[in-house]
């Protein structure tokens, strides 16, 4: 698969032409986009995105957060399995 390239959460441009990326750097973008998105703020895709109540809740309940993290991380299909997340 191809995506554009982003960097700060601007499309790359390089001597006039739009970067665009694959393999393993385009999956771990992928996997970025979806965990820097709040879950219903993309209007196209109300689902897409990682559900920040549960990051943010007080008192805080890591294994939600984990939940929530590993959830949205498995929105992009090529994830197995995540292995370990660290707080």
């Amino acid at each position: 698969m191809k995506s554009l390239k982003i960097e700060g959460g601007d499309i790359v441009i390089e001597n006039g032409e739009l970067v665009v990326i694959d393999g393993e750097e385009e999956e771990a973008q992928c996997i970025e986009r979806v965990l820097t998105t709040n879950q219903g703020e993309w209007f196209l895709n109300t689902l897409h995105g990682m559900d920040y109540t549960q990051i943010f809740a007080k008192p805080f309940d890591e294994d939600r957060a984990r939940l929530s993290i590993i959830e949205a991380i498995h929105q992009e299909q090529r994830v197995e399995s995540v292995e370990e997340i660290e707080f």
